[in-house]
Parts: C-alpha cells; sequence; structure tokens
C-alpha cells in the first residue's frame, strides 16, 4: 500500500487540523459549507488549499474547478471531512486487533506532512517504509510525478532492485 500525503484518523490526522482553516471548514455540519462556497467561490477557495503546494505552476487547476462547480460534488468532499470524528473512534478502536501487515510506503512531502505519514503509520502497520518526496508541497502526484512514478516502480518491482537516489530508499521493495 502506498499512502500519499495523509495521516491516518485517530493517529495523527487530528494533529494537523490546526495546519489548515479547510479541515474544519470542511467538517462544519451541513448546511454551512454548502451556504458558504457556491460556483463563484470555488477558485478562490481552491486556489487557497492549492497554496498548499510548492509548485504551484504543477496543478492543473481549471480541472479542479471544473470538477468542484457541481454543488453535489462539493457536499460529497465534505462528508468526507464530516466522517473524520467518526473515522477517529472505529480506527482507534480496530487498530489494535487488526494491524495492518501489507508493506506501507508511508510518503509525505518535503514541504507539507514530510515524515509525519510514517509517523502516523508506523502506530496500525507492522511494516512502514518512510518516504519524503522531494520538491514537493501536498500535490506530490502533480508537483513531483517522476518521483512517485519511481517510487511505485521500486516498491512493486523485484526485492531487492537498488534505490537510485537516497529519498527512493524506502520504496526498495
Amino acid at each position: 500500500m502506498i499512502v500519499i500525503e495523509t495521516a491516518l484518523s485517530g493517529f495523527g490526522l487530528e494533529d494537523l487540523y490546526s495546519r489548515s482553516w479547510h479541515f474544519l471548514v470542511n467538517a462544519t455540519p451541513a448546511p454551512t459549507p454548502e451556504l458558504l462556497i457556491d460556483n463563484s467561490d470555488v477558485e478562490v477557495y481552491l486556489d487557497r488549499i492549492f497554496d498548499f503546494s510548492s509548485q504551484h505552476d504543477t496543478i492543473d487547476r481549471p480541472v479542479y474547478y471544473r470538477a468542484y462547480r457541481d454543488p453535489a460534488d462539493r457536499t460529497a468532499g465534505y462528508e468526507y471531512y464530516r466522517a473524520f470524528n467518526t473515522d477517529i473512534a472505529d480506527d482507534r478502536a480496530q487498530a489494535p486487533a487488526k494491524p495492518v501487515t501489507v508493506p506501507v510506503v508511508a510518503m509525505g512531502a518535503a514541504f507539507s506532512f514530510g515524515p509525519g505519514v510514517a509517523v502516523s503509520y508506523r502506530q496500525v502497520a507492522t511494516d512502514v517504509r518512510q518516504v519524503v518526496a522531494p520538491d514537493s508541497g501536498h500535490w506530490v502526484p502533480e508537483e513531483n510525478p517522476q518521483f512517485l512514478i519511481d517510487c511505485t516502480r521500486l516498491f512493486l518491482g523485484l526485492p531487492g532492485a537498488p534505490a537510485p537516489i537516497p529519498a527512493l530508499a524506502g520504496c526498495a521493495a
């Protein structure tokens, strides 16, 4: 399993709420976010979130703007955040009896969550490989796609294949 730029609910995600306003705004009960953000606000709203990138020009913003213009899609996004409190309780209740036993590449971005992703998953998984994506903010696939491709290939490749650069060492199978 490869986890990119997210901590697990109940094991560190809630510690990140103070890093961005969007966690709690999105988690606010309906219909508050739905009334605050309409189609005319989508670009301003998403641009504030895209500011978590370190390479702003790598994100194809119009693609996201189009996807988020549908009010039902925005509500679905809010519901993801609204579920966090339930997820926290469920994850904490189930994790001790059901540790994750598949290998986990826990990838944080150098300019965002960094090693925090691995710190989170080490609490619930037996084989966690810490990876920090260089030259990336929160949007690793957009900001450093080649690093993500190289990491995925190493992780899914032959066991013992050497990492060509130190930053990819945690990706090696």
